[in-house]
């Protein structure tokens, strides 16, 4: 005897997607991509599927694929706040600040308690100098209680920017009260006492960034360097070489070490550490001036001439430069 066969219902686009966000979820990428794309297939103006693939291609590195999905996505739908946001996310890490800064705009325009594109809006706008809008931005994200130690730790650097240190070192504090193992704020309220005269708080903030991060080479450059001016030259040397290790092109602990290095009266290592500094950063200044040090002791006096000119036109109020070669110029009887 004979049945009927059943026919048998195959997946929908809604269904695919459906699978591909639990693929997605559960860290099964390649599983979620193929789910998304046969949602794709027969769906294409699906734009919830358009972005959330290129979410998934942003997580897997796949940035400037996921950027065309994303826009497809908002030409789509407009007011996908998703969309909006992931797009924004994807151009800032490209670096295209601008059109980054319209898409966390959009977001904040469709969905003013989006705390996340507040914050990423406030990097922007600091970036572009703006430190008022960026303040603005940062604090209405912790209105929407995005109690982020990232989001203190950049308000309180925008804050220290702006010569707000006591405000500042407030809020570097309580972001490591929230989490005591966040580095970066460590490393920040490092600098910010270094820059208050306060070189034993520093030293503790960096030592307690670089416990928790060895490899941080700006830590160990800004460590180095304070442990140079407190004339614990060995120690600065180590730091300042370890983050060479590092990070062999670090234009400011090559200078730093080759400053101490002049220090030391090793003349020949010193320059040349020195010439690969401005080499790294033609309009560095300090390393100029430094370098001009060196080519006065070693009685190339000409060149050191050139040295001081070239860190002076790169920052006019340099006034250790300017001394530097106002006593050479004496000394060649130019006034």
């Amino acid at each position: 005897m004979f049945g009927w066969l059943k026919s048998v219902k195959s997946p929908d686009g809604e269904e695919y997607k459906k699978k591909g966000n639990d693929y997605f979820v559960a860290g099964k990428l390649d599983e979620a991509e193929s789910c998304y794309r046969k949602a794709l297939e027969i769906a294409p103006e699906n734009a919830e599927v358009c972005s959330n693939l290129g979410l998934l291609l942003q997580a897997r590195g796949r940035i400037r694929d996921a950027i065309p999905l994303f826009r497809k996505a908002v030409e789509i739908k407009p007011d996908l706040v998703p969309a909006h946001n992931n797009l924004g996310s994807a151009l800032l890490h490209l670096g295209e600040i601008e059109a980054a800064r319209k898409s966390f705009e959009k977001v904040v325009q469709l969905d003013p308690g989006h705390a996340s594109a507040f914050h990423n809006l406030g990097l922007i706008l600091a970036h572009s100098g703006d430190l008022r809008g960026a303040e603005s931005a940062m604090r209405s994200a912790l209105a929407l209680g995005e109690n982020d130690p990232s989001l203190l730790s950049n308000l309180g650097s925008l804050l220290q920017d702006s010569g707000r240190i006591a405000e500042a070192e407030t809020v570097f504090v309580k972001a490591i009260s929230l989490n005591p193992g966040y580095v970066e704020a460590h490393y920040n309220l490092g600098n910010l006492y270094l820059k208050s005269g306060k070189p034993e708080k520093a030293e503790q903030s960096f030592r307690r960034a670089l416990d928790l991060r060895p490899d941080y080479p700006e830590a160990l450059n800004n460590l180095g360097s304070l442990l140079f001016d407190s004339r614990k030259l060995a120690d600065a040397e180590k730091m300042l070489r370890k983050a060479l290790e590092l990070k062999p092109d670090y234009a400011e602990a090559l200078n730093n070490l080759g400053a101490l290095l002049l220090e030391d009266d090793r003349i020949g290592e010193a320059e040349d550490i020195l010439g690969n500094a401005v080499k790294l950063k033609p309009d560095y200044a300090d390393a100029w001036n430094n370098l001009g040090s060196l080519l006065r002791e070693r009685r190339k006096l000409a060149k050191a001439i050139d040295a001081y000119e070239i860190a002076i036109a790169h920052h006019p109020d340099f006034a250790a430069a300017r001394w530097n070669i106002s006593l050479l110029l004496l000394a060649f009887g130019r006034y």
